[in-house]
């Protein structure tokens, strides 16, 4: 169970970064589609994106402190429950 757990949640902790990494890296290449349009340049004012734009650091604590919880209920209760079955059980799904 322990295992199931700590795999899960070392794959979550990489989807994490490899998703961070692929939305600053789209931003970045979407910049110019995003603020050429004569209308939302107007409308923002600025074209520029700095880094303190695209990462808030209370949404980042949120999302961090929120993948402990995702991954109990994803891996630890499921792994939980196998492992209080029965193997033949288990093994026949039943």
């Amino acid at each position: 169970m322990r295992q199931i757990f700590f795999e899960n949640l070392l794959l979550t902790l990489f989807a994490g970064l490899l998703g961070l990494a692929l939305s600053y890296a789209a931003t970045f290449l979407l910049n110019g589609f995003l603020f050429n349009n004569t209308t939302n340049a107007y409308l923002s004012g600025k074209t520029a994106l700095t880094p303190g734009m695209l990462l808030s650091p209370w949404a980042f604590l949120a999302a961090f402190g929120f993948r402990p919880l995702m991954n109990i209920l994803s891996a630890g209760i499921p792994a939980w429950r196998a492992s209080r079955m029965n193997i033949t059980d288990a093994i026949n799904q039943r």
